[in-house]
Order: structure tokens, then C-alpha cells, then sequence
């Protein structure tokens, strides 16, 4: 076996591991899995394949790709919670292998290897490719566009970088040579299109159109300064990038389906989708999800976490790579590789901190390009241990040990610790019968604290692959002790599916009627499999609840909400703790008309 083939096999070994082990083992999180799920399931009973279909109304949150997938996955093993997460499962795989392709073909095998094990064990691509939600197909579909540009360029198909050309100048160099090439990014495109809209396109389009007005803007004649050869070119480049082509291909991959759902929606779904979930989701903020431009300056190092800890001595290697290349120190293939890998992340980055609307998740297709940056230092660290300070290797891996310190003696403490008599997290609203059984979350933590150790130890005796190969595992066991672990401990209060089997226990036959009041509780449509509605006042609920064979769904301040008179009015016939957020949920139902007569007289005052 070639040391490639093997490389490939560790990075599937791990993607599988971490993105595979226990997936359906837990119910559907709200609110993103319960939508998404929901409307998939939706779409399955109805057999519908073009128009997204949520509680009984057209759903124009996202394109069908996604739903699509998922029901295969519920034809294949049957609508489970597996069935809607497996897609992205594979394809979060998918996008760890092609980051591995793509490092390989810019950077060399060692930073391919490196940037596609730490796509598949960091944190928050983790979670997304353990949900069911859009966003591990995205990444794929939006590196695929990166990969069939680099794949179909000239200046990039010579092989690695170190026997690659070193003056490649011309436009023709920096784009697709044939009409192949251009089709095929162009298709990919169109699939990202399909994943999520406009962004599959504009994105990464942009991306490489900066990339080749970088590397053009560099290496014309020197007339001008550079910010006019810059300015200048961009039509050129434009027009080179072949736009009609780019139009055409899109349409033939996603444009029927567009064309096709406005059809049966009677041009209903396009204003919604593109005006209200793209336009005005960038213009302003929606649902409460606003942050300020550097939000995802820690968002993204949380969620790139264990592989994080390197990022700030990346970004510094990176800036001498680049200003090495100006210095003529640096051979420009390999200078060309790490502008690419900039512009890749840095248009994805910069688009989503000016966007008013955010979302930890939304950043995720600049998870490769960042993988592919942290690879290169460490890939350095490895080469030219000489190079690298002490500090680094102290800051990195002692945060790591600090992390799992955290796990270990924070969660048990913030468990015992009360205020004013009662437990700390009570006091934050969690309820009793969740707080006090938190601990053994705390075992999270021992991987990170036991890897970052170890980590530390063969860093301080100048031994980096002892030292890489630890981290590497640490990383691998820590991400599923969080995704797999932590996460399946909590499931158990989960409530959704538990609210779903109490109401049909209610109602055991004939037509059921929900509702929620209060309320968002998209995974409860899921596992209720029928539509549920919405009481949107508090004088609404007792004429609702007067309906034969109805039910209403609402949470603990949603009950503190209604009037003494209306909670005498009504029983609550199920009870349990909410999880993540504070309190209870609870169904309630109209007291019969027995109920009332032996109740005291003092209770409907």
C-alpha cells in the first residue's frame, strides 16, 4: 500500500469514527434538525420530490438537495433518526477526504494528510455532520468547486507544489483549460446552489475570481500601481471566467428545479426564499441571530477546537509564506497555493461577519481552507522544529490540558455549588432533576486533559511525531467523547419524542388536534407525525382546547402566562424538564365537564 492510499484510510478511519459512532442514537435536537427532518419526513409521506413540504405548509427555508437525500436515507433504513442523519454523515466523510485531495494536489502529502484529519475531528463540523441539516453538504458541494479548479488549471496540474512551475504568469495559466474544467466547477456550483442558493455559487466564484486578480495583479509588468493593475483586470478576468458558461451549467444542475417548484407554487416560493431567507436575512438581522463583525472570531475557534489552538501561529506562518513570496524566497507555485487557500477563506469569512443575520454554523464552508492553513504550520512544526518557539507548543497544549481541567472540575462544582440555598444552576433556571445529574459530563474532559499532557511532554523532548500522532488521537477521542458521549447522555432529556407518545397516549384513537402556545417545537411535528398548530394568545386556548380530541403543548412561563381562571380551566396531563432551556413542558387539556364539578369553588375564582 502507497503511503497516499494509507493516508486516505487514516483520514476515512477517522471521519468514520467521528462522524459515524452512535448517530442515531439520539433524538433530533431543536430547532434546526426538527425543521429540516420534519420536512423531509413531510415530504416522504406526501412522495413529493420538488416542493419542500413543513406542518402541512410549503417550506421555502432552503433548496430540496438535503430533503432529497434524506429520503433515501429513509427508504434505506426507515425514518429514524439515523435515516435523516446519514447523509450527512457521508458527506461530512466526503469533505474530509476532499480537503485530504485537495492538500495533497496544492501543499503536499503531509499537510493533505493533516488538514483532512482535522476536518473530521473538530468540533462543530462534527455536530453538523451528525445532524440533519444542510451544512455538511454544503462544505462538500463548495470544496468541490475548489477542487475541479485546481484539478482543471495548468498552473496547478504539474503535480505537487515542489515540482511545480515557477513562472506561471499569464491569465490562461490561472483558469480552467479546457471547457471541461469550467463545466465541472460550474456544476459543482450548481449542486452547492441546490444545497443551500446563491451562496453556492457567489462564494466560491468569488473566491477564485479574486485568486486570479491576486496572482495576475503580481505578475504583469510592473506599470501602475498594484491596486490599478488590480482594478483593471477585473473585467478582464470576469469575462474569462466564462460567465454565459457558468449561467448555462447552473441552470442545467439546479435552475429546472427553481423553475419547476415556482410552477407548482404558483411563483409563490422564490419571492420568500430568495428575498426573505437570503436577501434579507444578509440586510438585517432575523429570529434574533445578530452579533457584532468579529462574532465569529471566536466562534470559529470554538468550533474548529482541538486544531484551533494552532490557528494563531498559522496565520503568522502564513504571513511569512506570503511575504517570503514577494521576496522571491518562497517558489511561486507554492506562493499561488496559499493565496488560493487565502481567498477561499478569507471571501467566506469576511461575508458572513458583515452579513447582519449569524449563525455559528454559517462560516462552516471555510472549515477546509482553515484546515488547510493549521496543516501548514504543523506540517513546518514537523520539518523545521528548529523554527518554532516554545511558547507555541506551551500555549497550544496548555490550553488543551486547561480544557479538560475545565470538564473535570468545573462541571462537578457549578453540580454542588448553591446560592441562597439552592443549586447554582437552578438558580440559572436548569431544572432540578437535570442539574443535579450533570457530572458525569465532566468525563469529557480526561482525553483532553490526558492528550495535552502527553502532547506537552514530546513537544518539551523535541519529538513532533510522537507529538502529532498524540494529538491527532486526542483530537479523534475528545470530539467523540462530545458528539457521541455527552451528547447521548443528555438525549435522555430530550423531550420531544416523549411529548409525541404522551399525546397519542391521551387521544389513543380518532383524530388528534395539537397545538403549541409560546412555543417552538419543530422536532415534536417530526415525531407526531401530523401537523401541529399554533395559539398565538393566551384568551384563544380555552375555545381551542374546546375542540373534540385536542391538546396543547406550551412551557412552564407559557403556563404562568395564562390567568388563574384559565388554569382552573385546564389540566395538565403531562409534565416533564426541558432541555437545554429552563423549566418544564407541559401538555395541557380541558377540564371535563366531572373534573370541574369536583373541584372547590375558590378554583374557578
Amino acid at each position: 500500500m502507497s503511503n497516499l492510499s494509507r493516508d486516505r484510510l487514516l483520514v476515512l478511519a477517522a471521519a468514520i469514527v467521528t462522524f459515524f459512532t452512535g448517530l442515531g442514537a439520539t433524538r433530533l435536537w431543536d430547532e434546526d434538525e426538527g425543521f429540516f427532518a420534519a420536512t423531509a419526513a413531510e415530504m416522504h409521506h406526501r412522495n413529493e420530490w420538488i416542493v419542500p413540504w413543513y406542518n402541512g405548509e410549503v417550506f421555502a427555508h432552503k433548496p430540496p438537495l438535503m430533503y432529497w437525500v434524506m429520503r433515501l436515507g429513509f427508504y434505506a433504513f426507515g425514518e429514524t433518526e439515523w435515516g435523516a442523519r446519514v447523509g450527512s454523515a457521508v458527506f461530512g466523510t466526503l469533505a474530509a477526504l476532499l480537503t485530504h485531495w485537495i492538500g495533497v494536489r496544492l501543499l503536499g502529502q503531509r499537510i493533505g494528510l493533516l488538514a483532512g484529519l482535522a476536518m473530521a475531528s473538530c468540533i462543530m463540523f462534527g455536530v453538523v455532520s451528525r445532524a440533519s441539516t444542510a451544512d455538511a453538504y454544503l462544505v462538500f458541494f463548495m470544496s468541490l468547486v475548489i477542487a475541479a479548479y485546481v484539478k482543471w488549471t495548468p498552473a496547478f496540474t504539474a503535480g505537487h507544489v515542489e515540482n511545480g512551475p515557477h513562472n506561471t504568469s499569464t491569465l490562461a495559466d490561472w483558469l480552467p483549460a479546457t471547457w471541461l474544467g469550467f463545466i465541472a466547477m460550474y456544476a459543482a456550483m450548481g449542486l452547492a446552489v441546490l444545497v443551500k442558493g446563491p451562496v453556492g455559487i457567489l462564494l466560491p466564484g468569488t473566491a477564485i475570481g479574486l485568486f486570479v486578480l491576486w496572482q495576475l495583479s503580481h505578475s504583469e509588468p510592473t506599470w501602475g500601481g498594484w491596486l490599478t493593475r488590480f482594478a483593471v483586470n477585473i473585467p478582464k478576468v470576469f469575462w474569462a471566467m466564462r460567465p454565459l458558461t457558468a449561467l448555462a451549467t447552473v441552470a442545467v444542475v439546479s435552475g429546472w428545479w427553481f423553475a419547476a417548484v415556482e410552477a407548482r407554487t404558483a411563483g409563490g416560493f422564490m419571492g420568500e426564499f430568495l428575498g426573505f431567507h437570503n436577501v434579507q436575512r444578509f440586510l438585517t438581522p432575523m429570529e434574533k441571530h445578530s452579533g457584532p463583525i468579529i462574532f465569529y472570531i471566536p466562534v470559529v475557534w470554538i468550533g474548529f477546537f482541538p486544531w484551533s489552538l494552532f490557528i494563531v501561529p498559522s496565520a503568522l506562518t502564513l504571513r511569512s509564506r506570503l511575504k517570503h513570496s514577494a521576496e522571491n524566497l518562497t517558489p511561486a507555485r507554492e506562493q499561488a497555493a496559499w493565496r488560493l487557500v487565502l481567498c477561499w477563506f478569507s471571501v467566506i469569512f469576511v461575508f458572513f461577519s458583515i452579513a447582519q443575520t449569524k449563525l455559528p454554523n454559517y462560516t462552516l464552508p471555510c472549515y477546509p481552507p482553515l484546515a488547510l492553513m493549521v496543516s501548514g504550520f504543523v506540517s513546518r512544526w514537523l520539518s523545521e522544529p528548529a523554527l518554532n518557539l516554545r511558547y507555541w507548543s506551551r500555549w497550544a497544549f496548555g490550553s488543551l490540558v486547561a480544557v479538560g481541567v475545565a470538564f473535570l472540575v468545573l462541571v462537578p462544582l457549578v453540580s454542588l455549588i448553591q446560592v441562597d440555598g439552592a443549586p447554582l444552576l437552578v438558580k440559572a433556571q436548569l431544572h432540578p432533576d437535570i442539574a443535579r445529574n450533570l457530572w458525569p459530563i465532566a468525563l469529557v474532559g480526561l482525553p483532553a486533559l490526558v492528550g495535552g499532557a502527553l502532547c506537552w511532554r514530546y513537544a518539551e523532548r523535541d519529538q513532533p511525531v510522537r507529538m502529532l500522532r498524540t494529538f491527532g488521537i486526542t483530537a479523534v477521542v475528545f470530539c467523540l467523547g462530545i458528539l457521541g458521549g455527552a451528547a447521548t447522555y443528555l438525549d435522555q432529556y430530550q423531550s420531544s419524542e416523549d411529548i409525541a407518545r404522551a399525546l397519542r397516549k391521551e387521544i389513543p384513537s380518532g383524530p388528534l388536534e395539537v397545538a403549541t402556545f409560546r412555543l417552538n417545537f419543530p422536532s415534536l411535528i417530526y415525531y407526531a407525525q401530523q401537523p401541529v398548530g399554533t395559539v398565538a394568545k393566551a384568551d384563544e386556548i380555552e375555545r381551542y382546547l374546546s375542540q373534540p380530541g385536542s391538546l396543547l403543548v406550551t412551557s412552564e412561563s407559557g403556563w404562568e402566562e395564562l390567568s388563574p381562571a384559565a388554569q382552573a380551566s385546564l389540566v395538565k396531563v403531562y409534565e416533564r424538564p426541558r432541555f437545554p432551556k429552563p423549566g418544564s413542558l407541559i401538555v395541557l387539556q380541558k377540564k371535563s365537564a366531572e373534573q370541574v364539578a369536583q373541584q372547590p369553588d375558590s378554583a374557578l375564582r
